[in-house]
């Protein structure tokens, strides 16, 4: 993942080992977190919380399939990050909202809830159901329409 100034200058890598991070946003107090979708459908996708030069463990070239000794996908290998949690399958989006951090899950088609914590992290436990339904999610049901 790389950032730059608002004007496009001064790119910069900023955090690797990433499968194919979809959704990223900006929660309360500056963090910043991405859901990160399975290695070949091998659970479990995950939740990021980001921070400069971190290494979240996932390289291309010991293959794509996820299950490489040399590939971390919870921080199992020396300076690889941990996942803060597990989510719902195909996360692809997230929005910070009175407290909770929500991600939407398209696989399970359902909305999932995460409590930020007051010491800048989560609050231990697992994600809550913020609404289910047997129709799948999408953009143009729960998003702007364009």
């Amino acid at each position: 993942m790389f950032v730059c100034d608002t004007d496009g200058k001064n790119l910069r890598a900023f955090a690797t080992g990433f499968w194919n991070p979809f959704g990223l946003c900006v929660a309360p107090g500056g963090r910043l977190f991405a859901v990160d979708n399975d290695p070949d459908a091998s659970p479990p996708c995950r939740l990021l919380h980001l921070v400069e030069s971190g290494d979240y463990g996932h390289r291309y070239e010991y293959s794509r399939s996820g299950t490489h000794p040399l590939q971390a996908w919870d921080g199992e290998l020396p300076v690889t990050l941990p996942m803060v949690c597990g989510t719902g399958e195909a996360p692809y989006t997230m929005l910070p909202h009175q407290g909770y951090l929500w991600v939407t899950s398209w696989g399970d088609y359902r909305i999932e809830r995460y409590r930020l914590g007051a010491w800048g992290g989560f609050v231990p436990g697992r994600a809550r159901s913020g609404g289910t339904g047997r129709r799948r999610l999408s953009t143009h049901r729960y998003g702007s329409r364009t």
